[in-house]
C-alpha cells in the first residue's frame, strides 16, 4: 500500500486575523492516514482549528473522499481546495464553530491529493 509523503508550505499569507497557504510536493493518498507536513502540522498552521486531512476510499456514488476534521471560529469561514495527481480539483468550505467531520466526494483514476489551498476569512 502506498503512504503519504510530506507537503511543503508555499505562499504562506497571515494578515491580521486571515491566514492562507499553499501545500505542494507531497502527496495524500488514499488509506494513508492524517496528511504530513515538513516543519509544521496542519493544526499548527491552522491555528488548532482542523487537525485531520486524509483521503479515503468509500462505496457509493462517490470512490474516494477527503476527510477534514476541524472547525473555524464564529465570524470565520475555511475555503480549502484539493487538486489530485489527475489534476481534478475538489471544493470545500468550513463555516461551523462546533469542531466535527467535514467531506468532499470524488471519483477519479488518479485519486492521490498533491496539492492542497487553505485559506480562513
Amino acid at each position: 500500500m502506498a503512504s503519504n509523503q510530506a507537503f511543503t508550505i508555499v505562499d504562506l499569507q497571515k494578515d491580521g486575523d486571515s491566514i492562507s497557504f499553499k501545500l505542494t510536493g507531497g502527496l495524500l493518498v488514499p488509506g494513508g492516514g492524517n496528511i504530513v507536513i515538513n516543519n509544521n502540522t496542519i493544526s499548527g498552521l491552522t491555528n488548532g482549528e482542523i487537525s485531520v486531512i486524509e483521503v479515503q476510499e468509500i462505496s457509493g456514488v462517490y470512490k474516494f473522499q477527503v476527510l477534514v476534521n476541524g472547525k473555524t471560529t464564529v465570524w470565520d469561514h475555511w475555503s480549502c481546495e484539493f487538486t489530485d495527481v489527475s489534476p481534478d480539483t475538489y471544493s470545500l468550505g468550513i463555516s461551523s464553530p462546533i469542531v466535527e467531520n467535514h467531506y468532499v466526494g470524488y471519483n477519479s483514476d488518479a485519486p492521490s491529493i498533491n496539492s492542497i489551498s487553505m485559506r480562513q476569512s
